[in-house]
């Protein structure tokens, strides 16, 4: 019965928007048969549109589906960044949360690569208020395993390509199938919201930074 409910919440949370048409989704598994996701969507936005939007954490639980907290934990001046991000899973399983550590480049055409993993550092949850442990880690488990790539390509001077793979394990006791499911529904929907958010003018200025700085679109 419980397998049954988890099942009609996880179809629930397939997106129904004629946006989804644009959505291009591919799945492999790689030499040590993890299994990888791959989305790709165009987007009308700035090429510097996500890096804006990832800076404005505080709305991440708005385009990100299912995450319910998140905090940069530390920065390296614009190329890295240290993030918890948590994650609510659909009854009757536990909560998750992942430490990541993003790593950003960008290339002379403006192309964004954000390189994405699990943080192996022991003491990365020692910034962590006694709320938040209590609020969001207490209770949950850690993703075993996080690896994942966005990249931002130029089409046009309206346009992006934007792509994003990843491969995760949720850890604990929840079947291989289950997992590939749940990663595909977030990833679809996350790709979807993400589509809505980097349209927003708030997130199409160039950065004054020095990240940016010797990328030229050539358009």
């Amino acid at each position: 019965m419980r397998v049954f409910l988890l099942t009609i919440a996880l179809l629930a949370n397939l997106p129904t928007s004629a946006n989804a048409e644009q959505l291009s989704m591919q799945q492999w598994r790689d030499a040590n048969d993890r299994f990888w996701l791959q989305g790709t969507l165009t987007v009308k936005a700035a090429p510097w549109a996500l890096y804006q939007l990832l800076l404005d954490n505080a709305q991440a639980p708005h385009w990100v589906e299912r995450m319910r907290y998140s905090r940069i934990l530390a920065q390296r001046e614009q190329h890295w960044f240290r993030v918890l991000s948590v994650f609510d899973s659909p009854w009757p399983v536990t909560d998750r949360y992942l430490v990541s550590d993003a790593n950003f480049s960008v290339n002379r055409d403006c192309q964004l690569t954000i390189d994405v993993s699990k943080t192996t550092t022991h003491d990365a949850l020692d910034k962590l208020t006694e709320q938040e442990r209590s609020e969001f880690i207490d209770d949950a488990i850690s993703l075993r395993f996080f690896q994942a790539q966005w990249q931002v390509s130029v089409i046009d001077a309206e346009q992006v390509l934007l792509r994003y793979r990843v491969s995760s394990d949720p850890g604990g006791l929840l079947p291989d199938w289950l997992a590939r499911s749940t990663l595909n529904s977030s990833v679809r929907q996350t790709l979807l919201n993400l589509q809505q958010q980097l349209r927003k003018t708030d997130y199409q200025q160039r950065p004054d930074n020095a990240l940016f700085a010797d990328c030229e679109l050539g358009l």
